[in-house]
């Protein structure tokens, strides 16, 4: 299988002398990451935690659940009186009460007797087990006969079963989830501290953007995709955005709106105006206020012309203009300083795949092919889209998972074992062979 100009095979590209390996690319936004980063904390209520990074250690201030709790509809009773119960040989105990969910028993346990419990409720006193109620039956004068034995401890959950005072329930850098929110809830915790959101700034460049709102497209225009995209990715990687519109084609209105733009902003993220022709003045313009860059290009397709740097103390990223050149560098080198900033140390998010069909590339450049992906007997198998030019709107809203290709390779086969990257929407719902 063949695909389109960004895979379709033949001899080595020319002109990338001088242009650093993805890796060292990497390392040299993962180092600013660390110096510059993170971006301080906040204190936020539960309703606003999730998906947050805990700031802060959790501590317990009592046990959970406080007191032994019945799991299930039954009678809590001492267990030793019950452990030769058969259904031949019941054992007949006497009810002292009922209780329902929200209130607890008056009365103690004693020998043969017992208290109806529902799901939840407190164990009584001189209780230690519940007996299901479908293994009792009822008898006359206010008892049930057991007709099965239970162990100590049988369909409880013991006081302190979940956490003990005193003990951390959440540590800091521990990302928000709903069964995390839901501890907190429990714990009584209603405001927390977490790491707070890096704030991006992202422009667009370029006389032939138009905001996306534009009703009609004139000649040579294009809508501003870039801009939505790049925010959607951000805001999946836990990072707020400021949408800061789109600057033309000229030195002092690039200026204007990035100064405009970096005003209340941690970092700034710049589509377009990266490479190198006539109207490309995002590199030098920038680097006139200041910026200093720590690479311009790098050796990966799509994305070769993005750059990053640093601008009092707030890293830049410049990225290509065509929507799958920006995206994917964004991928490449946003995502992991924006987890570094949150606290995480950076694994990439990435597995063994098998190709579900052959391959023919240029090499010459580490590329990302856009891929389907799907589970199929307990493999990840992946499917190159058709499209992989990076002026591509369609491809990148089709794309499941990346698949990189190695700098030298030009063939692979059918079922060649592949490197995956995950992404933060990735799904596998509706995919042919999906386990669900």
């Amino acid at each position: 299988m063949t695909h389109d100009s960004a895979t379709s095979g033949g001899t080595p590209e020319v002109g990338l002398e001088g242009l650093l390996s993805y890796e060292q690319a990497l390392s040299r936004v993962l180092a600013a990451a660390r110096e510059l980063g993170p971006v301080g904390a906040e204190e936020v209520s539960l309703e606003e935690a999730a998906g947050r990074v805990l700031a802060e250690d959790v501590v317990a201030e009592e046990d959970v659940p406080l007191a032994s709790r019945a799991t299930m509809d039954g009678y809590a009773v001492r267990a030793r009186d019950v452990e030769q119960a058969s259904e031949k040989s019941p054992v007949v105990v006497r009810v002292l009460q009922t209780v329902t969910a929200g209130s607890q028993a008056s009365a103690r346990v004693g020998p043969l007797e017992c208290v109806r419990v529902m799901t939840g409720v407190p164990l009584p006193p001189g209780a230690d087990a519940v007996v299901p109620q479908e293994v009792t039956a009822p008898q006359p004068g206010g008892a049930i006969a057991v007709m099965r034995p239970v162990g100590t401890g049988a369909n409880t959950f013991a006081a302190g079963g979940d956490i003990r005072a005193g003990e951390v329930a959440l540590r800091e850098g521990r990302m928000l989830t709903a069964g995390a929110v839901g501890l907190l809830a429990a714990l009584g915790r209603v405001r927390v501290r977490v790491r707070r959101r890096p704030v991006f700034a992202v422009v667009a460049t370029g006389d032939e953007v138009v905001e996306a709102s534009a009703p009609r497209l004139g000649p040579g225009q294009v809508r501003n995709s870039n801009a939505y995209a790049l925010g959607a990715q951000l805001r999946a990687w836990g990072a707020s955005v400021r949408l800061a519109g789109v600057a033309r084609d000229d030195e002092g209105a690039l200026r204007d709106t990035v100064l405009a733009a970096m005003e209340r902003a941690d970092a700034l993220a710049i589509t377009g105006g990266m490479s190198v022709g006539l109207r490309d003045l995002v590199h030098a313009t920038l680097a006139a206020l200041g910026v200093q860059w720590r690479f311009h290009r790098v050796a990966i397709r799509p994305g070769r012309p993005v750059a990053f740097g640093v601008w009092d103390g707030r890293p830049v990223f410049g990225l290509p203009g065509t929507p799958g050149g920006a995206m994917v560098a964004a991928e490449l080198f946003m995502r992991p300083l924006v987890r570094v900033w949150l606290g995480h140390p950076w694994h990439p998010p990435e597995l063994t795949g098998t190709l579900a069909t052959p391959l023919e590339m240029t090499p010459g450049r580490l590329r990302w092919l856009r891929a389907r992906a799907w589970l199929s007997g307990g493999r990840l198998v992946v499917e190159p889209l058709a499209r992989q030019s990076s002026s591509s709107v369609r491809s990148p809203a089709e794309a499941r998972v990346l698949v990189a290709i190695p700098v030298e390779v030009e063939r692979l086969p059918a079922g060649a074992e592949v490197r995956v990257r995950l992404l933060a929407d990735t799904e596998w719902d509706g995919l042919p062979g999906a386990a669900g």
